[in-house]
């Protein structure tokens, strides 16, 4: 009795590791059994949660599980019935692997009549699909970061797209908001990450911080101390009325959007090189034709060959002393947006082609005028038939604003001078050196360039700075703070 006794506690020990053993065994066959239950996968999504805005820049992701490398191609058709198909093209190789991969780019999406998309592996067509085109929109969307979206919905207008998205879906670049209008967040949800927000606000949303916030949100507090402020083109609003604060950001327009920029592009018209006048190409050719009667005439056969070798070096001489330097002759034009600390970078770039072919570009962009085109991630490709002129303009970037109102002051943050410093309302100002603040006096009104002029006519607000740097033309959004307090902000 006393033996059986004693060997009871070893028996219940061994029993107990088996039975750990046995659910581990069990744990790990379910999981490998789901594992293998579910297939490979391509999820692809265009836009915010599937919306997205026609002739705006879109955010693409694409998820991959469980595949390898994946061909993904685009193909838009931005034709019309009379004209005929017109693509555009977006195409690149997705490395993939085991588990999941994610890619993500921002896509130009033109206007359209059919949209389609296939992933490809070693030949076959692994997922495709396609886009009915009575899904596609013009009209901006109104982001909601709430667990309780319908709340807000009501606050906008009958047309808005308002549509609730999770703050770990936001994106980190100000091209994925190009067709956003406002991202509203009450602190009912995660808080999204500062980058976020930084970038959605330089791209010109009006960005809604709804108080009080709790203790996750604090960081946003480095974005937004004061009830309004401007960021890069957009704005930062905040306040404990809800239905105020709405109301005010609502009240805003976005500055300088990117469809404005098409206007520039007469900026960088180029014309072709200058032929020879008429009367000069008739006395060489006049001249040509008595010489070469003459040879014939008295010389015979050698006159004869004498002629043609006349001919032969005389194109020679005129193809080395006519042709253009190089086949394309570009023009850019740079101009950087912005307010605070952050502005958004556009480029409008033009091409003018002497000879027909396939121009490469490196910058990511669109063509004007509805031209067929391929993108990739490394840049774009069109064909131009001779003497032809096309303007891309490129994907926005985030940038660091140069020239900034700090007070009743410009700031030259950049480490060269800023000429040709005009703000609208007050004229032309001058110089402003590297480092230097300056502040704006009434002054006489000067003729404007033409580059200015065009800017004015997009409805710059008053008080708004423009000058030339190095890079480009840098542009100071206004603080409008004032304004908003004398009855609409919160």
């Amino acid at each position: 009795m006393s033996q059986s006794s004693q060997a009871q506690p070893g028996a219940q020990y061994t029993y107990e590791r088996m039975a750990l053993r046995a659910a581990a065994l069990l744990v790990t066959a379910l999981l490998l059994a789901q594992a293998l239950a579910q297939p490979p996968s391509v999820r692809f999504e265009l836009g915010h949660r599937g919306e997205f805005v026609t002739e705006r820049w879109n955010p693409l992701r694409v998820t991959l599980r469980d595949i390898g490398s994946v061909r993904l191609e685009i193909r838009v058709d931005q034709g019309s019935l009379r004209e005929g198909e017109k693509p555009m093209i977006y195409r690149t190789l997705l490395p993939g692997g085991t588990g999941i991969s994610v890619f993500e780019d921002d896509l130009y999406l033109p206007g359209w009549r059919r949209f389609s998309w296939s992933a490809r592996t070693e030949g076959s067509t692994i997922a495709s699909g396609s886009f009915d085109p009575k899904e596609k929109s013009v009209q901006p969307l109104d982001l909601l970061i709430s667990s309780r979206p319908g709340r807000w919905r009501g606050q906008f207008e009958a047309e808005a797209r308002t549509l609730e998205v999770a703050a770990g879906d936001l994106p980190e670049r100000v091209a994925a908001y190009d067709g956003v209008r406002t991202l509203l967040i009450d602190g009912s949800a995660a808080s999204p990450r500062l980058e976020a927000v930084a970038a959605a606000a330089a791209a010109g949303v009006r960005v809604v911080l709804l108080d009080p916030l709790p203790i996750g949100h604090r960081d946003l507090d480095v974005l937004a101390p004061d009830p309004v402020q401007r960021l890069g083109t957009g704005w930062l609003l905040r306040g404990t009325d809800p239905e105020a604060t709405l109301a005010a950001a609502l009240a805003l327009k976005r500055e300088l959007p990117t469809g404005a920029l098409q206007e520039l592009r007469h900026e960088l018209d180029i014309s072709g090189p200058e032929p020879l006048p008429l009367l000069t190409l008739l006395i060489v050719a006049a001249g040509y034709g008595i010489l070469t009667l003459l040879l014939i005439s008295f010389g015979g056969l050698p006159g004869t060959l004498a002629s043609l070798s006349l001919a032969l070096l005389a194109s020679l001489i005129a193809w080395g002393y006519l042709r253009p330097e190089r086949a394309q002759i570009e023009r850019e034009l740079t101009i950087s947006v912005g307010a605070g600390d952050l502005a958004i970078r556009y480029q409008v770039h033009t091409l003018f082609t002497l000879p027909a072919g396939r121009i490469r570009s490196e910058i990511i962009a669109y063509p004007l005028g509805g031209i067929p085109y391929l993108v990739t991630p490394s840049g774009t490709r069109f064909d131009l038939d001779r003497w032809t002129t096309s303007t891309l303009l490129a994907k926005p970037g985030l940038d660091r604003a140069l020239l900034t109102w700090e007070g009743g002051a410009l700031a030259n943050r950049s480490d060269s001078p800023l000429t040709d410093l005009y703000v609208v309302g007050l004229g032309h100002q001058g110089e402003l050196g590297a480092g230097e603040r300056l502040v704006p006096r009434p002054a006489e009104n000067l003729p404007l360039s033409s580059l200015y002029a065009r800017l004015l006519d997009l409805e710059l607000p008053s008080g708004t700075g423009l000058a030339r740097s190095r890079q480009g033309l840098v542009i100071a959004l206004p603080d409008p703070r004032p304004e908003l307090l004398a009855g609409r902000a919160p």
